[in-house]
């Protein structure tokens, strides 16, 4: 049997509904320990987003989780990951970081999996999700076996050229995810879920997460320079793809890791199929471009 630590983190959107889906769907011949980490405030981007306009946290709710350890705690900007931003006012990255980046999720995945390593505790795999992740039924099942054992065998692999290249330079981590793009110009991932196993994830976190984000957001000046030039509001996933320069890790996008994320106020989710939830994010996703079209051309490109 697996195990496999989960690290669930991020703003408090949907803990009801999304510890719903999860115990619904959990599967049986997998062990898995959680931990936790979430913002204890408002989330304005929520709010905006016209879904749960009200976010006090009920701490009760994260009882149905069955977290191994959950860790609860504020924002603040004086972090010193934001070092180069508060010392540039009049950079894009600042407006960003300052006017919408209220929660930051590196950082949210960056504690759980503080606590996850501080267990002392081995695992076969990791998993990244969110709190109103929506993992399609059967994924689990088939993606963990197949990714702990994507370095043993020769079977279900890719194409020479594929493996020549994961596996040049000998020990790159791979990253699994939905997808990776390129949008404006800049490498964007989802954050909806990752998988690794455990030997990679600790090859791409090092000891610490926040250390690997603060080089990126102080020291990499080339990212900087255009994550400054290309005014986009992807920026989380462009982060999150800029981890990778300082562990050498390859992400590997499979459409098999299928996710979404719940976009419904609806509280019993025991008779919807997860086809519903995905029409219901797509919905609110196409709403989120078009308030965010409005809200450029009001306050200028943001």
């Amino acid at each position: 049997m697996h195990k496999v630590a989960v690290l669930i983190t991020g703003s408090p959107r949907f803990i009801e509904q999304g510890a719903a889906w999860w115990n619904l769907h959990l599967p049986k011949n997998i062990e898995f320990d959680l931990y936790g980490h979430c913002w204890n405030e408002h989330d304005h981007i929520g709010s905006l987003r016209y879904y749960n306009a009200n976010f006090d946290i009920d701490e009760s709710l994260f009882l149905r989780w069955n977290f191994k350890n959950l860790k609860i705690t504020k924002h603040h900007f004086n972090f010193s990951v934001y070092d180069t931003a508060k010392k540039d006012p009049e950079t894009h990255l600042n407006q960003y970081l300052f006017w919408e980046k209220r929660r930051d999720h590196i950082l949210s995945v960056h504690e759980a999996d503080q606590l996850m390593k501080k267990s002392q505790k081995e695992y076969d795999a990791v998993v990244m999700m969110r709190f109103d992740t929506v993992i399609k039924p059967g994924v689990l099942e088939k993606m963990i076996p197949f990714i702990c054992d994507f370095e043993k065998s020769r079977t279900n692999k890719f194409s020479i050229g594929h493996d020549k290249a994961l596996y040049w330079g000998g020990d790159n981590p791979q990253i699994w995810c939905p997808w990776v793009q390129v949008r404006s110009g800049l490498p964007v991932m989802q954050d909806f879920i990752f998988m690794a196993t455990w030997k990679d994830w600790n090859i791409f976190t090092g000891e610490s997460l926040y250390n690997r984000y603060y080089q990126l957001l102080n020291k990499d000046y080339k990212l900087l320079d255009a994550i400054n030039f290309v005014k986009s509001k992807y920026h989380p996933h462009v982060f999150w793809a800029g981890l990778a320069f300082y562990s050498n890790a390859n992400y590997i996008g499979n459409s098999e890791l299928e996710s979404c994320v719940f976009r419904s106020e609806r509280k019993n989710i025991n008779n919807i199929s997860y086809d519903d939830i995905v029409l219901e994010f797509d919905k609110h996703f196409n709403d989120l471009c078009k308030s965010y079209d409005e809200m450029g051309k009001i306050q200028g490109d943001i």
